[in-house]
């Protein structure tokens, strides 16, 4: 069952959107992560009923018979009635890869953008560690070591 429900997450959205996370730019990731915090939260706190919702949103090309189970309720007349339920051991799949994915994808983003931060340069520029050498050779750069 593990190999299918992997089979299924693959092709979920978030799977899609940021599976691939470090081949995305900083910018992309930056953008994409709010929205699926927003959805983590949401697939987090809300009850049964939303997590079919999540799923036929969040899994539109999984396959529906991996992912839905069809149970019977009974109604008030004694008759059984199908209701479209979610399949408990893919949820808890989905739910515990839908969390590694997204922090693991967040961790990734804290950790680059630290490498990025902006330092102040006594010539009153800013420069990141990445384009510092190009920062030295900018005519503010220059001029400012001409003053002194």
């Amino acid at each position: 069952m593990t190999n299918q429900n992997q089979e299924q997450f693959i092709k979920t959205e978030i799977y899609k959107d940021i599976g691939d996370y470090k081949n995305l730019s900083l910018l992309a990731l930056s953008k994409k992560l709010p929205y699926w915090k927003r959805i983590y939260n949401e697939k987090n706190y809300n009850g049964h009923l939303t997590k079919i919702h999540h799923l036929r949103n969040y899994c539109r090309d999984c396959d529906k018979d991996e992912i839905f189970v069809i149970t019977f309720l009974r109604t008030f007349d004694n008759h059984y009635k199908p209701f479209t339920d979610f399949n408990l051991s893919f949820w808890k799949y989905y739910r515990e890869n839908f969390k590694k994915l997204y922090f693991e994808a967040l961790n990734y983003y804290n950790e680059t953008t630290k490498a990025n931060e902006k330092v102040k340069c006594p010539c009153g520029g800013h420069y990141t560690s990445a384009h510092r050498a190009k920062h030295f050779k900018t005519q503010k750069h220059l001029r400012c070591e001409l003053i002194v």
